[in-house]
């Protein structure tokens, strides 16, 4: 039998309502479905969310960042170089035409171009640098060759964020908005550890990353990490991007003085957890039921362990696979949120879920290399 033929088995007993799938098989049916399902389109843009027949409003460059960085850990991880190679030179290739399109560039493309988002009055750092780190990881994955075009294209637009302190700005608006949001994701903050890591891992391993930006770039990480030990994100989803910065660069100076707080945030994380029942949304409520900071708190504490913290609340790694799991939809994808009354399945949810799963089942000897040189999604 098939993989295909075998994974539509799979599916139509889940329909039957027989015993839950395993860990191993949900991360067959997860790889599935974001390499042969409607994740990424044709022209090779990645949508944020994808209806229940696979249509999706719009695609953007963060999330096509996160694919390609996706299938430079997959490639570590024995799937077909050829299909990987594929998709991650599609995903360059729209990269290089959001770039060089005519007129501001957007942040979410929607598919009947006329939809008006606050997001699109801006350029986002943290989106353009996963675009650049995505890159970075596909190539020296050796499933793409880094189109030079698209990386000094990159560059450009992150150079134009660097702020006169010499550190990297939040985002930058395309013009004056008195409507437009303060919030974490507008604002410096923590969670832009993952944002300059990613370029700073770029820098290692593509030629042409500027000077100018990767001076920024490492001041930035400095800075953030300085703000997660002092004053962590209430929000759980930007204060596990801080961790997720801080953990992609094991190889920093100060990465073993900064273990202890780190790991007090993440702990401190794991309580709240513990007392709400779930991973809540925020320090001060529980929210929404939201499946991509479950992964991440998944895949976070297990790289953690790795580096010799000692988690006092070990049960719950077990209980958050276990929602992982059990949350994969017959086609293999995840919700953003398991109280989702339409089905709207989430790719950077189902990404994140992947990647936690292989790592909570992995063994301590394998997460050894694998904490060395993460490849977050």
């Amino acid at each position: 039998m098939s993989a295909i033929s075998r994974l539509a088995t799979i599916a139509q007993n889940r329909d039957r309502h027989l015993p839950p799938l395993s860990a191993d098989t949900a991360i067959e049916m997860q790889v599935h479905w974001l390499l042969t399902g409607p994740a990424q389109r044709a022209d090779g843009a990645v949508a944020g969310w994808v209806d229940a027949v696979g249509r999706a409003d719009y695609v953007y460059p963060e999330i096509t960042g996160y694919y390609l960085q996706w299938l430079g850990w997959r490639a570590a991880e024995g799937d077909s170089r050829f299909m990987l190679g594929a998709r991650a030179a599609a995903a360059q290739s729209w990269l290089r035409a959001w770039l060089t399109a005519e007129g501001r560039r957007l942040t979410r493309v929607y598919a009947d171009g006329a939809r008006d988002d606050w997001r699109n009055h801006a350029i986002f750092c943290f989106d353009v640098a996963m675009a650049l780190r995505g890159i970075a990881t596909a190539a020296r994955r050796g499933i793409l060759d880094a189109d030079a075009v698209v990386v000094e294209g990159l560059c450009a637009v992150l150079g134009e964020l660097v702020a006169p302190d010499g550190l990297l700005d939040a985002c930058r608006l395309h013009a004056p908005s008195p409507e437009f949001p303060l919030r974490w994701s507008t604002q410096r903050g923590a969670f832009l550890a993952k944002a300059a890591a990613g370029i700073v891992d770029a820098a290692h391993h593509l030629p042409d990353i500027p000077a100018a930006l990767r001076v920024a770039a490492a001041r930035t990480f400095d800075a953030s990490i300085d703000a997660l030990c002092a004053t962590p994100h209430d929000e759980t989803h930007p204060l596990l991007y801080a961790i997720e910065g801080y953990l992609a660069l094991p190889a920093h100076p100060c990465f073993v003085a900064n273990l202890p707080s780190i790991a007090a945030r993440y702990e401190e994380l794991l309580a709240r957890t513990a007392a709400m029942g779930r991973v809540p949304e925020s320090s001060a409520q529980s929210g929404q039921p939201r499946l991509d900071i479950v992964a991440q708190t998944l895949r976070a504490g297990a790289l953690l362990a790795q580096h010799g913290v000692r988690l006092a609340r070990t049960q719950l790694a077990a209980e958050l696979a276990t929602t992982l799991t059990a949350a994969t939809s017959s086609d293999g994808a995840l919700p953003f949120s398991q109280r989702a009354g339409v089905p709207q399945y989430n790719t950077w949810a189902t990404m994140f879920a992947t990647q936690a799963l292989c790592w909570a089942r992995a063994t301590p000897g394998a997460l050894i290399e694998v904490a060395d040189d993460p490849c977050i999604v």
